[in-house]
């Protein structure tokens, strides 16, 4: 007797191209043996006569069901095949400075939510419910990486996503929250901040392996081009070993970057954001240090000696949560810091200035804060077992402590 796989079937979602366009929600059906039944019981969905309908899915009009995916976007069209034909509404885009040419339903058939699907709506009376900004030859601009833009628009054509070695799973994490690409969000999440177990690198989700070292002139590059006012994006990537010093990094993001060994002395990081880098071994002797941010950041072994954190202007400087065990902080400007709940087990804060600094839950166990200056400074939760207060600048009160 002769056994047949049984294979599940298909649901697809059909919308008329009236309503395509609209928030109105696809209807989802179960995809039938032939394409007569597909397309008579699509269009009964929508009261729509089968007879002279077409049916397109990703701008391409079905003439079977072979080219049918499970979860894809039917959009069913009045008329002839010549009327849908010339009604396919190509679209040019330019993001970033590169040009892409694809059509609405391309950008609505994977993800319909999407930032991608719903920028060309029209209201009832057709007008375009978003005001979109066209260069000089029509193209519809969006300010935003191009070279990560690619990537995803081949998601949205095909459905899935293809990974090559320039491409980094944090980035294009980023892009897909920035247009809303809720499915692509929920498959990347599971592979953000991978490790290699044997050396504790970044890798990527690629055939090639580990992403490679950025290069201190890969970051000149990027500064040459853009304005120290304005937030220029590292976030994910890897500088290990990178020499960044004497660099004006100003409001750069950093955000869980690897910085392991890198040399940042005499650097301008001011405002950057290093929320959850990994900075061990890093060098950041004098740097400058105004409003910078490194909540949850691994500083272990890093050394901060004569850095200046004391911005005129009364921005702080925020080490919340951070790891700096046996770190050297020494001779630092770091009046107004938050510390709450660092570790700062076995660092070395001698002569420090850390008036008003903020220390409530932070681990100072064997921490030396001899000769440090810390007038009105917050240790109240704190660990104190065998920190070292050995001439302060300033007598320590009991309120400050309890």
């Amino acid at each position: 007797m002769e056994v047949k796989a049984i294979l599940p079937a298909k649901r697809v979602k059909v919308i008329p191209e009236a309503q395509s366009l609209k928030s109105t929600p696809p209807r989802w059906i179960i995809v039938p043996q032939t394409f007569s039944d597909f397309k008579a019981k699509a269009c009964s969905l929508w009261n729509i006569t089968p007879d002279g309908a077409s049916c397109f899915v990703n701008g391409c009009q079905m003439v079977s069901l072979d080219i049918i995916r499970d979860g894809d976007l039917i959009e069913l069209r009045e008329g002839t095949a010549s009327d849908g034909v010339e009604r396919d509404k190509w679209i040019t885009l330019n993001v970033g400075g590169r040009m892409f040419t694809t059509t609405k339903l391309t950008l609505r058939s994977t993800e319909p939510a999407s930032v991608l699907a719903r920028m060309f709506e029209e209201n009832d009376e057709g007008v375009p419910a978003w005001g979109l900004k066209k260069d000089s030859t029509g193209a519809v601009l969006i300010d935003r990486s191009g070279e990560l833009f690619a990537p995803l628009l081949s998601y949205l054509r095909t459905g899935k996503l293809v990974v090559t070695e320039r491409d980094n799973i944090q980035l294009l994490y980023t892009e897909a929250e920035f247009y809303n690409l809720e499915r692509l969000q929920k498959e990347l999440r599971p592979h953000l901040n991978q490790y290699d177990n044997k050396d504790d690198k970044i890798v990527q989700i690629s055939a090639s392996g580990p992403t490679s070292n950025l290069s201190r002139m890969d970051v000149v590059r990027a500064l040459m081009v853009s304005p120290s006012t304005q937030e220029l994006r590292f976030q994910g990537m890897n500088f290990e070993g990178c020499d960044l010093s004497r660099l004006d990094l100003r409001n750069i993001n950093f955000k869980m970057s690897n910085l392991r060994g890198a040399n940042l002395s005499y650097a301008n990081i001011s405002g950057a954001n290093f929320d959850r880098a990994d900075l061990t071994d890093a060098v950041c002797d004098h740097a400058v240090l105004f409003g910078v941010k490194l909540p949850c950041a691994v500083m272990e072994r890093c050394s901060l000696q004569n850095v200046n954190a004391d911005d005129p202007a009364g921005s702080r400087a925020n080490f919340e949560n951070v790891n700096l065990r046996n770190a050297r902080l020494d001779n630092s400007q770091l009046n107004g810091a938050n510390f709450r709940v660092a570790n700062l087990k076995f660092a070395s804060m001698k002569n420090c200035e850390l008036k008003q600094a903020s220390f409530p839950g932070a681990n100072l166990e064997q921490c030396d804060l001899s000769g440090s200056n810390l007038y009105e400074a917050n240790l109240r939760g704190a660990n104190l077992v065998d920190t070292n207060f050995g001439h302060l600048a300033n007598a320590l009160h009991m309120s400050q402590t309890i």
